[in-house]
This record gives structure tokens, sequence and C-alpha cells, in this order.
């Protein structure tokens, strides 16, 4: 991406937007970042984010973004508290056939809550003060050309203000409005594809024993599926706490009252998340998502989206959580703008572009999904694709008790 001295608006400063300010402003641009809500001191709890509450996971492929966009940022965060573990010798799992074996892969992950690594990529995205921040500062609609072939900025629904931009950039989440925008424009919105599993979250923060022994430092425990539509996880965060996860599946939600909670959690595959839960300490109340479907907007096939407008982050394909890979993806695709060059046409190269890079989370995704569940498969022509990465995934599964195919497994899984 040339150096430029244009004026772009991010609507949304998530993860995606973040790092796309970021470059931007490395670049020369004037960059404004607009934030629906207000963004609070250090690990607070932000109503922006309100899937931090679950665990969640930055793959492998996702650091490595991070750490060549800001180098340090690794071990900034282990600074901070986050633990960085091997995904195979540190991480006890527990597949549909038994667990799964235990020894040094040399693949690790930084394992943290979702309010420090906000905190710490806030802090380092924005540092030298080259984007100007706006906090409760709602965007109402866009501002197009007299042929509503380019954007021109965006309204603001605080005070009606006009902000002039050659870029705009929709990374506001899954609660996006462009589709409503464009369609009030008399454009095109895109075509969705929507695999719906019916999953349920409910999560708790636990202060661990001292007294149990134990031999990992992150515990998962996978549905059997389709007889036990039920896993759960616990994952290290920041200030020795776990961050402890049940998901159900179909409808199967875990309960949020504290009887319910561990009543699901004795009902998994193995009781052995549920025996460390009871010699734990409960931190704080249980908290439930519900509707968390996997939703992809086909943006990249539109004729008539008007250049300098970009989607990305969960405004452009959103997973359910219990993949871990939404952060992942949406550092992908924001990273490319280092790849793709401004100037005419701009739109339609970069959708284009990061397509595929969404391909591979989406039928990782959605694999397991049955037809009902499913509304659409993904992009038109990926069928061979999502056939041969299902093949492949359930030939491993037979064999996962093998070190080298499980090892492959977790390279597959983290998108490396």
């Amino acid at each position: 991406m040339a150096a430029s001295d244009g004026r772009a608006v991010i609507i949304g400063g998530g993860i995606a937007g973040l790092l796309a300010a970021n470059l931007l402003a490395r670049r020369g641009w004037s960059v404004a970042l607009l934030e629906s809500d207000r963004v609070p001191s250090g690990t607070a709890y932000r109503v922006g984010i309100p899937q931090s509450r679950h665990i969640h996971r930055l793959l492998m492929r996702g650091l490595a973004v991070l750490e060549a966009r800001f180098p340090g940022i690794g071990a900034e965060l282990e600074g901070e508290g986050a633990l960085q573990l091997d995904l195979a010798r540190d991480v006890a799992t527990h597949g549909a056939r038994g667990w799964l074996p235990r020894f040094s892969s040399g693949l690790t992950s930084l394992f943290c809550s979702r309010e420090m690594l906000s905190a710490v990529l806030h802090r380092r995205a924005l540092a030298g003060g080259a984007v100007t921040v706006r906090e409760g500062c709602r965007v109402r609609g866009l501002v197009l050309d007299g042929e509503r072939r380019r954007v021109r900025g965006v309204i603001t629904d605080t005070d009606g203000v006009r902000l002039d931009a050659e870029l705009v950039i929709d990374s506001s989440g899954r609660a996006s409005k462009l589709p409503q925008w464009l369609r009030e424009a008399g454009l095109t919105p895109p075509r969705e594809s929507c695999v719906d599993e019916q999953l349920g979250y409910a999560s708790r923060y636990y202060r661990p024993s001292r007294e149990a022994a134990r031999s990992w430092d992150a515990l998962y425990i996978s549905d059997v599926p389709p007889a036990l539509p039920r896993s759960g996880g616990i994952f290290p965060i920041e200030g020795g706490l776990w961050h402890v996860t049940l998901a159900g599946y179909r409808g199967d939600c875990p309960p949020t009252d504290a009887e319910g909670f561990d009543g699901f959690a004795k009902s998994l595959a193995s009781p052995l998340l549920y025996e460390h839960l009871r010699r734990a300490t409960p931190c704080s109340p249980i908290y439930g998502s519900r509707k968390l479907l996997n939703r992809w907007l086909h943006y990249e096939e539109l004729d008539d989206l008007p250049d300098g407008l970009l989607v990305m982050g969960d405004a452009l394909c959103t997973f359910n959580p219990v993949h871990g890979q939404g952060m992942t993806t949406a550092l992908l695709v924001a990273d490319r703008l280092s790849d793709v060059a401004p100037g005419a046409g701009w739109t339609r190269r970069f959708m284009r572009s990061v397509a595929p890079l969404l391909e591979q989370p989406w039928l990782l995704a959605t694999a397991g999904a049955s037809e009902k569940e499913a509304e659409s498969r993904g992009p038109r022509g990926s069928m061979l694709r999502r056939q041969l990465l299902t093949l492949e995934m359930q030939a491993m599964g037979s064999y996962l008790h093998v070190p080298a195919v499980y090892r492959r497994y977790l390279r597959i899984a983290h998108l490396s």
C-alpha cells in the first residue's frame, strides 16, 4: 500500500479496525476511528465486545500477524500476564475418541483474556497519536457521489456531522448497518451465507485450587456428535484465574444458574473439568450468550459496491466463536491493506483478494453442519474444497492419537 495524504474513516475499533488504523496512519493517511461506545481504561469490560466474557483464542497465525506488525507484542502480552503454552504438551484435549496425545509439539499460542489483548493492541496501534479516536460516535449512513460509484464520507448519528473521506472501512461488527445503507441508496446488498448450529454459551471466572494436582495448564473437552452436543474448556488467563466456558449445540445450551452450570459441566464426555471446578472458587457471575451463528456477507460478488468502501472483521464474516477463528481472520483481512494498492477499483480488488482468506476458516467452522443447519455453504465454487477439507479432517480424526497426525491437525486448526 503506497503512502498517501488521503482521509480515512474507520467505523469500529475492534481487532480489525485497530490494525487497519495503524497500517493507514503509518502510510500518511489522516485516520478517524469512530467508536460507538466508550473505551474503558486498562482491561475493564467493554460493552462493544460482548463476547469477551467467553473464552477467546488467538490462533498461531493471528499471533504471527500481530508480531509482524507490532514487533515484541507477544513479549509485552506475556509481561502483562499472558501465558505461552504448547498446544499439545500444555493443553489436555479430550476428543470424540478419548484423550489426545501430550508431547512437545513446538506449536505455541498465547492465552489471556480478550480484554487484555484488546488493551495492549489498542495501546500499540494508536501509539504516536496519528489516529484520531472519537468515542460515543455512531454512524447513520454513507455519503456517496452523485452517481453512487464512490464513497465520500459518513454522516454521524450523534450530531449529524458529515465526515469527508476518500476511504471508509466498516469494521463495526455483527451489528453492521452497511447492507441496509446500500439498500437505501438503491445499491445491491450482499448475498449472505449462514450456518446456524443453534449454539449457546455460558462462562464464568474461577480461581483454581492450589491443592488440586493437575498435569495441564489448559483443558478442553469436546462434544461427541451426535449423541452429546456439549463441550467445555478451562483456559488460564492473567492474574492466575481460569476462564471457563461451556457450550451446547442444536439448542442444548448450558444454563446460567450455578446448579445448572455445574450439572452441564458434569455431563461432558470426561468428568475432569467438573472435578476441578468443584475444587475451584467462582469469581464472577455466569454470563450467557445465544444465537451465535456463522455468517459471511459476500461483498466480493458485488459489481456496484462504491469504490473507497471496504469491509472487514465481523461486519464481513462472523464465526461461531467455539472455533476460535474470529480474531485471527479479522487480522488476516485487515493486514491485506498492505498488499492492495489504493486507487481506482480499490474496493473490488480488496474485497476479492480477501475472499480466499475466509474460505479455510469458513470451511473448518461449517464442515460438520447438517444441510438443515446450512442455508448456504459459502462461496460458490468452493464445494470441492469443502469436501476435500472435510475428508482430510475426518481421516485425521481416526488417527489423532498419532503425534505427527495431531500436530498436522493443530496446524490446520490454527490456520498455519
